[in-house]
């Protein structure tokens, strides 16, 4: 008997210690995964962290790049140089034409030029917006932008109200200012030119997107379209029954009329692509080029 109570003597604090072993490993795992959570949420605000700030960096890398992408244009426009025109001298005369009726009747009288109040009064309604948008510009500084829109410059003649108001636009999207001065005015003038250059471009490419669609249309056919229309408006469209505001089977090409960039001065009676079919085979696209005012013609053949 006695030897019974000295074997449960000595078994039961084993089996103690070994109850303690098991309550405690739960609480160590717990523990344990606690900590492996903490480390875990730690880092994933870490993560967050870096997130945010790539994303930040992001945002600052697109806005720096466009704002350089504009830079480029002047520093290569300036490069090259326009030899025909004063920019120094236009860009003065822009700035001063807010101030004083002289420093207009100067801007008119170097641009030949006479005073056109209707298209004042027109541009002055976004007068409002743009104090809005940038209450600390001074209101001779926004009559100057009035009369640049509203009269251009010789360099920027030929892009016509439409042209210099959406570039102009473009301009305040990238720099966010007003131009309050000489600086200023000559940047935007050699945007203008860039920006005048770059019509023609996006011209062309319309040009060889109406190309590419006769080109289907001659593959399923054997033949281009018959000439039902001289001029393509805006609401034209290339489609199995040829060209037509309506449209039949397979669409080639919607809306191929007018170009959808805006037009100089020099192609605003040509504003309208023109089309004519000239053989089972061959047919005529004309379209008119800002750069030098002249008509030209496309064919099956190329862009001449």
């Amino acid at each position: 008997m006695k030897k019974f109570f000295l074997l449960i003597l000595l078994i039961f604090p084993l089996f103690l210690a070994g109850c303690d072993i098991s309550f405690n490993a739960p609480k160590q795992q717990t523990q344990a995964d606690n900590k492996q959570s903490a480390v875990q949420v730690q880092a994933g605000n870490e993560q967050l962290e870096v997130t945010d700030n790539k994303l930040e960096n992001s945002a600052n890398d697109v806005s720096a790049s466009f704002s350089q992408n504009i830079e480029n244009q002047v520093d290569s426009s300036t490069q090259e140089g326009s030899p025909s025109f004063d920019l120094n001298k236009e860009a003065a005369l822009i700035a001063d034409s807010g101030f004083s009726q002289a420093g207009l009747d100067a801007l008119l009288k170097y641009n030949g030029a006479q005073r056109d109040n209707e298209a004042m009064a027109e541009n002055m309604k976004m007068f409002d917006q743009i104090f809005k948008r940038f209450p600390e510009a001074s209101i001779n500084d926004i009559y100057s932008v009035n009369n640049f829109l509203t009269y251009g410059t010789p360099s920027t003649e030929k892009l016509l109200i439409d042209g210099r108001s959406e570039m102009f636009g473009k301009y305040l999207n990238s720099d966010r200012k007003i131009p309050t001065g000489l600086t200023e005015w000559e940047k935007i003038l050699n945007i203008s030119i860039v920006y005048n250059e770059t019509f023609d471009d996006e011209r062309l490419a319309e040009i060889r997107n109406i190309q590419t669609a006769l080109e289907l249309y001659f593959d399923k056919f054997n033949f281009y379209p018959p000439t039902t229309v001289s001029y393509l408006t805006p609401d034209t469209n290339l489609s199995d029954n040829g060209f037509s505001t309506t449209t039949s089977g397979t669409i080639y090409m919607r809306n191929v009329g007018k170009a959808k960039v805006p037009l100089g001065k020099d192609c605003r009676e040509a504003q309208y692509y023109s089309y004519k079919n000239t053989g089972t085979s061959s047919y005529e696209l004309k379209y008119c080029m800002d750069a030098d005012g002249k008509v030209y013609t496309a064919t099956q053949k190329g862009i001449k």
